[in-house]
């Protein structure tokens, strides 16, 4: 089965736009038909892994109707795009019929 995954910043213990992160991976398990992810799950997974007052990335991850999640350093080539912004703009043709679901199986991308 596919997965989804969000991955989230957090800082001094607490995740950015939670809320937003949760409806961005429940919309697309509704799409799917997957089992309807549970909010409450959700928040429990991300608590359990965010340990750290530091700065750090939080990867959640939903697949058979269940909730895991690791937290770790910013990858580096995150942390370099702070630096500065690079905008590439596409005729709306070319993403059309792209999948917009962040899935754990690459192979549609």
């Amino acid at each position: 089965m596919t997965g989804l995954f969000e991955t989230m910043l957090a800082v001094r213990g607490q995740v950015f736009q939670i809320d937003e992160h949760f409806a961005r991976l429940a919309r697309p398990a509704r799409e799917l038909g997957m089992p309807a992810a549970d909010e409450a799950k959700f928040r429990e997974a991300i608590a359990c892994a965010v340990h750290s007052e530091d700065e750090i990335a939080v990867r959640c991850i939903y697949e058979n109707g269940r909730f895991s999640a690791t937290a770790g350093p910013i990858p580096p080539v995150t942390l370099r795009r702070r630096d500065g912004a690079h905008v590439v703009t596409l005729a709306r043709d070319v993403v059309r019929d792209q999948p917009s679901h962040k899935l754990t199986s690459y192979i549609t991308s």
